[in-house]
């Protein structure tokens, strides 16, 4: 299963290196949320639970502490990657009981929540990630 990530990181380096400022960036960020999206998966396929919205990425680094011994864990990053700007991403799981919607959101180059935020919807029973950039009131 994780043969797919070294395709990314390759993939993450021929971007870097064709394209320069704020749309390496982006682009960047969208490799990065294949990659992140593969890996939430995994950890779903291997755990049968989506990461909690306390766990965050963490939960594909360290075995989180409330999961149950008898549930099958790996990890499946090596650090909790941050987003182009520099910054975690923001996880937040669905709000229902064995939910297996996820969130992902970078708050993009001024680093704040805005409207430079993007937002990126999981769904382990689906195929497809939908990434938003998001608008919101001040």
């Amino acid at each position: 299963m994780k043969s797919g990530i070294p395709l990314l990181v390759g993939l993450l380096v021929i971007v870097t290196s064709a394209c320069g400022g704020r749309r390496q960036k982006e682009l960047l960020l969208d490799v990065d949320i294949k990659s992140l999206e593969y890996a939430v998966r995994v950890y779903f396929e291997t755990t049968g639970l989506m990461p909690t919205s306390e766990e965050g990425l963490t939960a594909l680094v360290e075995r989180p502490g409330g999961l149950e011994p008898a549930r099958e864990w790996v990890a499946i990053l090596k650090v909790v990657p941050e987003d182009p700007w520099g910054m975690e991403y923001v996880c937040q799981r669905g709000e229902l009981a064995g939910a297996t919607a996820y969130s992902l959101r970078s708050f993009g180059r001024d680093r704040m929540p805005s409207g430079d935020d993007r937002v990126f919807e999981l769904d382990a029973k689906q195929s497809e990630v939908a990434g938003a950039k998001v608008e919101q009131d001040r």
